[in-house]
């Protein structure tokens, strides 16, 4: 089991919750919000 910067455990669970957190952990290094501009998820289609 380790951890990361964060103190999060990532390698208790299944490997699909894992890599979530990881991703999670990932994206919210790059994107921060505040309660006047919460941060925003924009998904991108091909089509």
């Amino acid at each position: 089991m380790s951890t990361n910067t964060y103190g999060v455990k990532l390698g208790s669970g299944n490997k699909v919750a894992v890599g979530r957190k990881r991703r999670h952990i990932r994206v919210r290094k790059k994107v921060s919000g505040t309660a006047e501009r919460p941060r925003l998820g924009v998904t991108r289609f091909a089509r």
